[in-house]
């Protein structure tokens, strides 16, 4: 049926038209999956320019000079959409990023929470995750330069603001060696939730509290090593249970990875360095994604099948530009949208790059507005509230000097 008939027969608004006063946890019409991801695999590309659809509704209000939140309703042959973008200027000098966690890779808490943590004023979700064990991100993290999370290969595009203050649709890779008596080997993971095969993983106590067992789960050989000042102190045929110690550094190692650590005796010593490796050069914080949804303006071939919560990070050509969105999904007033929908949105916003971020009941956007004293969530997440995640992006804003600049006098308003 054409749009223009649908809207003939049958348009009914949604109950929370009006975007601001969405109401958090609209009831799910069905579950949420049992992992982190929603990715299905990519299908055919569809080449079609997309419908559009009509706005019932839109709203944009400032976070903080710089930083608007713009909130919409939506519908189109498929049905209602409803979505929520964080657009930021990083000429502002008022903002800054922030890499928003629990404090260590492994935990999971509300998003609320990490913003709470960092003293944010808006962010998103970020990384998918080991949702099934140790709850860590799969792919990269970045906290003030500093590197949280890498896996060794597949899951290393991130969305990046670098030193310079530019967003960027960055690749990052770790760069790890560890010098043995015998000579160097190098390192394929950092704080990573799971180990391939021949893999030797780095983790420090930035790791947390869980249990290392599933990173190496199935490896028919496994070393852990631990050192202490550049000195093994112990050796173990299986990682050991609980936290890290400060100023302690393990190696967890299988199959030809733990063959090379085989040799190491307590008192032996072996160097361990590591680094992110960029092609955007230095990173002040990252975090992973999974598919690229543009590049240099082009919409990439992704899936256009498969209608989920969304969670992206879109980047403009010149990186002075960023926009953070969430599109909620499995919900009656909401239907979700495919990544090609996705990639698409971004590419109207205004992005030149974009990338996916963790969506389904993850996808969680929170911003403070005017005479708000914290952020509170925006969206309405498909959990019908807040999903434990690992990790996401959001920016704060510096502190002001506390000194009058100006103001604005109005005339009395009778009530």
């Amino acid at each position: 049926m054409p749009l223009a008939a649908l809207f003939a027969t049958a348009f009914v608004v949604p109950a929370h038209a009006d975007p601001l006063k969405a109401p958090l946890g609209t009831p799910p019409v069905e579950a949420a999956p049992a992992a982190s991801s929603d990715h299905q695999g990519p299908a055919a590309f569809a080449a079609a320019d997309p419908d559009d659809g009509l706005v019932t509704g839109s709203a944009t209000t400032e976070v903080a000079p710089g930083l608007n939140l713009t909130q919409f309703d939506r519908f189109d042959s498929a049905g209602w959409v409803r979505g929520d973008t964080l657009a930021v200027d990083l000429g502002s000098k008022v903002l800054k990023p922030a890499y928003l966690s629990p404090g260590t890779v492994s935990a999971r808490t509300p998003l609320s929470q990490q913003v709470a943590r960092t003293g944010a004023v808006a962010g998103v979700n970020g990384d998918f995750f080991d949702i099934n064990a140790t709850g860590a991100p799969i792919g990269v993290g970045i906290d003030h330069g500093q590197l949280q999370t890498a896996p060794a290969a597949g899951h290393n595009y991130t969305a990046a603001i670098t030193d310079e203050g530019k967003a960027r649709l960055a690749s990052v890779f770790l760069e790890a060696t560890v010098t043995l008596p015998g000579g160097a080997v190098r390192a394929t993971n950092f704080n990573s939730p799971v180990l391939e095969k021949d893999a030797i993983g780095v983790y420090t106590p930035l790791w947390g509290a869980s249990g290392r067992a599933t990173s190496v789960a199935g490896a028919s050989r496994v070393r852990e090593v631990e050192l202490r000042d550049g000195v093994v102190t112990a050796v173990r045929e299986q990682p050991a249970d609980g936290p890290i110690a400060a100023g302690t550094t393990l190696l967890l190692a299988r199959e030809a990875g733990a063959d090379a650590l085989a040799a190491l005796m307590p008192g032996d010593p072996v160097g361990v360095t590591y680094a992110p490796r960029s092609d955007a050069g230095k990173i002040a914080v990252a975090v992973g994604g999974n598919e690229v949804l543009l590049r240099d303006g082009v919409v990439q071939p992704v899936d256009d099948v498969a209608m989920h919560p969304r969670t992206a990070v879109g980047f403009s050509a010149d990186g002075k530009r960023l926009w953070l969105a969430t599109v909620d999904g499995r919900q009656a007033d909401s239907r979700g949208m495919t990544e090609l929908e996705l990639a698409r949105h971004l590419k109207s916003l205004g992005a030149d790059d974009a990338i996916n971020l963790d969506g389904g009941g993850s996808s969680t956007l929170l911003a403070r507005t005017e005479g708000e004293a914290a952020p509170s969530v925006r969206n309405a997440p498909s959990d019908g509230g807040e999903r434990l995640v690992p990790n996401g992006i959001g920016f704060a804003t510096v502190p002001g000097s506390g000194k009058l600049t100006g103001f604005a006098p109005a005339p009395a308003v009778a009530t």
